[in-house]
């Protein structure tokens, strides 16, 4: 069952996402020159960067702050905007193209926050009652078919006394559960994703009760409710801000999977059974040939080892087309083998084919049918998209154009940074670690007697990984092996030490015996050692201070206003989406 879910899941992830503000404020905040920069745009923008940590503002400034320093990167952005269009980068073919791949992705991120994102939201006592779900687990089993009908009779089967266990392994078709009984195991409120009504359902239930059928996106389940128990829980106030984020995105992704769900239902999809059946023939005539094949899955179908006609039959069909031969194989055939489902397997096809083939599609058809592409939100976002990449460009190609560094500078942001390069102090060490102090002093008084150190460390040492090389770790640091370390530099070249008490390393507690093959002291890294590190360093350097040099003199030759009470508008817009930073 979780493995139907995770394949329907793939649909979603990427697409879930904070909702952010969605303000149509058209408050000014700033102008530049000509235009302005709206309370809801910098709004929405600043929300995004705060969920999605894409810049790094100072926390410990009051909001307001932020908020100023947010409209200032706004208006740096808009300057180089204003530039581009100047250069004529709006009719760039390659933004025209970038624009062009930007779409569809940008028409199902809108999509689903119009119609799923903007419907789950979380309430203080939604995140209560959150809290006390999770203050236990139940041991469940079910049985999962395909139709409601199938589901009333096995209900009535058990009620009439029959063996649960028994009957989940003849009439569930949950691959993951139905050889042990339905069995699922220990579960929480916070598991089964995209099951809202199967956990409704049991957590209803009593030991020993069975439940009437119940509907979910996996098929119709019957479930036998065995055992609870509490879970050990921290004080609610501890746990009240991470348990709101938790259940923001448990609903928006139980919401965004029920939506593509129901679009999958409404879409009708139908595999054409006499169809695979010829193909499962297929597969079996070329898996009997190869020798190293063991199951027909595992046989390519190559479209040209069949006929014009044999290609051009429909393998599934839906409302308002059909998926022919040709096409799925091209699909099945790119799968690793172990994730096709066999040719016999409709179910699994059907739902892997609306996965990876189908569901953008009708996803796109459904946001053109809603009309998102006509939508404000929508033609905003797109035309930031494109001025972003302008400004990108424009960076690239005119304000450091041409921009490169000579040996001079680079030697002098090496001097001007030399003290952030430094190796640290290293010993090459052998070690043998035992289990006690005693075997330990037995190990070093076989090495004094002229033992070989790499032949016993390999029939002594616990460190398994270093046990093949005869107990050699290598050039070690204090920052990884701070006891060896701090022992080994005390040592000559060639001198034995130990035994060493270690407390924690990978293998728990023990104690070593060691032998100094070489140490190096803490030394300045030269700069021909770090020369494309300088380089990219200098660069980067020199690119900051001919930006900000363009920066100030188009601030100049530029009337920029900023509006205070605009500013006032987004903190209150921020604090309505993020409360958290009213503590900043």
């Amino acid at each position: 069952m979780r493995k139907r879910i995770a394949i329907l899941a793939l649909v979603v992830l990427g697409l879930v996402s904070g909702s952010g503000c969605e303000s149509k404020q058209d408050q000014m905040v700033a102008q530049v020159g000509k235009d302005k920069i709206t309370v809801g745009r910098v709004a929405n923008d600043f929300v995004a960067m705060k969920k999605g940590s894409q810049i790094q503002l100072e926390s410990n400034l009051p909001l307001l702050e932020q908020v100023k320093q947010f409209v200032d990167q706004e208006i740096d952005g808009k300057l180089q905007i204003q530039a581009a269009y100047e250069k004529g980068f709006d009719k760039d073919p390659q933004i025209i193209s970038r624009l062009d791949q930007e779409k569809d992705k940008l028409l199902l991120n809108q999509l689903f926050q119009k119609e799923v994102l903007s419907k789950a939201k979380v309430t203080d006592k939604d995140v209560e009652d959150f809290y006390k779900k999770l203050g236990e687990r139940i041991k469940v089993r079910h049985i999962l078919v395909k139709t409601k009908k199938e589901a009333d009779q096995i209900y009535q089967t058990l009620k009439g006394g029959a063996n649960f266990d028994s009957l989940a392994k003849e009439k569930s078709i949950d691959p993951g559960t139905k050889e042990k009984g339905g069995d699922l195991g220990f579960i929480t409120w916070n598991a089964l994703l995209g099951l809202g009504p199967f956990k409704e359902a049991a957590f209803k239930l009593k030991p020993n009760e069975i439940s009437h059928p119940v509907k979910t996106i996996a098929g119709w389940h019957v479930i036998k409710l065995e055992e609870r128990k509490k879970e050990e829980q921290k004080p609610f106030a501890e746990e009240k801000d991470r348990l709101k984020m938790s259940l923001q995105m448990m609903r928006q992704q139980e919401a965004a999977l029920t939506y593509v769900y129901d679009l999958m239902e409404k879409s009708d999809l139908q595999m054409v059974s006499p169809t695979l059946k010829k193909l499962e023939e297929k597969a079996r005539e070329l898996a009997a040939k190869d020798t190293l094949q063991t199951q027909p899955q595992m046989a390519n179908i190559d479209p040209g080892q069949l006929t014009e006609e044999e290609r051009s039959l429909p393998v599934l069909k839906y409302k308002g087309g059909v998926l022919k031969v040709d096409d799925f194989l091209q699909f099945y055939n790119r799968l690793p083998y172990y994730q096709r489902p066999p040719l016999t397997d409709e179910d699994n096809l059907k739902n892997m084919v609306f996965n990876y083939l189908l569901a953008q599609e009708f996803l796109k058809k459904e946001a053109l049918k809603k009309g998102i592409d006509k939508s404000k939100e929508y033609k905003d976002r797109l035309n930031q998209i494109k001025e972003g990449a302008m400004a990108d460009k424009f960076r690239k190609e005119v304000i450091w154009e041409d921009l490169t560094v000579d040996s001079t500078e680079i030697e002098l942001f090496y001097e001007r940074n030399k003290d952030k390069f430094i190796a640290p102090a290293q010993a090459h060490v052998l070690e043998i670690m035992v289990k006690t102090e005693e075997e330990a002093q037995k190990m070093l008084k076989q090495l004094r007697a002229g033992a070989d150190f790499k032949k016993l460390a390999q029939e002594n040492t616990i460190r398994t990984y270093a046990k093949k090389n005869g107990g050699d770790l290598g050039f070690i640091a204090k920052s990884n092996y701070p006891e060896l370390f701090d022992a080994a530099f005390q040592l000559k070249k060639g001198q034995l030490g130990g035994p060493i008490h270690l407390l924690q390393s990978p293998v728990g507690e023990g104690y070593s015996v060691i032998k100094l093959v070489e140490k190096t002291e803490q030394r300045q890294k030269t700069l021909k050692e770090i020369e494309p590190d300088m380089q990219s360093g200098a660069t980067y350097e020199k690119r900051n201070a001919v930006y900000q040099q363009w920066l100030a003199q188009a601030r100049a030759k530029t009337q920029i206003k900023i509006d205070q009470s605009g500013l006032q508008a987004v903190v209150k817009m921020v604090e309505k989406e993020l409360p958290e930073e009213k503590k900043g």
